[in-house]
C-alpha cells in the first residue's frame, strides 16, 4: 500500500491498511488489531504514511515530509488518534536515544489530546529503520 489520504474509508480500505501495517506475532510491542480496525473504520478521514532510512532521526524527517505531501490541505498533527509502528533492523539494538528522537521530532508536534497506539518490532527484511503511521480524523488547515 502506498502513502495515501482517504475520506470516509470503507471496511475494505481498513482491512488493506491493517494488512499493510503488518500486525505480526513477532512484534515486540503489539498493537491489538481489533483496536486498529475500530480506529480506522468509521473515520471521517485517515492518512497512511511510512518512511524508511538507516537512522530513526532521518526516518522521522522523511515521514513528516511525506505526511505533509499526502494530507494536502489538512493538518497531519491535528488528528484525533494515531497508530505508530517503529521497526528496527534485525541485527541492531533498539536504543533509548531513538525513542528520544521520536518524542522530540514527532510526538511533541501531535495534538495534546490525541490518542496514540504504539508498536515496536524488528524488521527482518531490511537493514533500515521504518516508521508507519495511520492518523485518524485530521482537521483542515486554516
Amino acid at each position: 500500500m502506498n502513502d495515501c489520504f482517504v475520506q470516509r474509508p470503507s471496511d475494505a480500505i481498513a482491512e488493506e491498511v491493517e494488512q499493510w501495517f503488518g500486525f505480526l506475532d513477532s512484534d515486540s510491542i503489539k498493537i491489538n488489531s481489533d483496536e486498529f480496525y475500530h480506529l480506522v473504520s468509521g473515520a471521517d478521514n485517515i492518512a497512511v504514511v511510512s518512511a524508511e532510512s538507516d537512522t530513526f532521526s532521518e526516518t522521522i524527517v522523511r515521514l513528516i515530509e511525506r505526511a505533509n505531501d499526502v494530507a494536502k490541505g489538512y493538518d497531519f498533527f491535528s488528528a484525533e488518534a494515531y497508530i505508530i509502528q517503529m521497526a528496527y533492523a534485525k541485527d541492531v539494538d533498539m536504543r533509548m536515544d531513538s525513542l528520544g528522537d521520536l518524542n522530540v521530532q514527532l510526538l511533541t508536534k501531535l495534538s495534546a489530546n490525541a490518542d496514540i497506539m504504539f508498536g515496536l518490532t524488528k524488521n527482518e527484511a531490511s537493514p533500515n529503520r521504518i516508521i508507519k503511521i495511520v492518523a485518524r480524523n485530521l482537521k483542515k488547515q486554516g
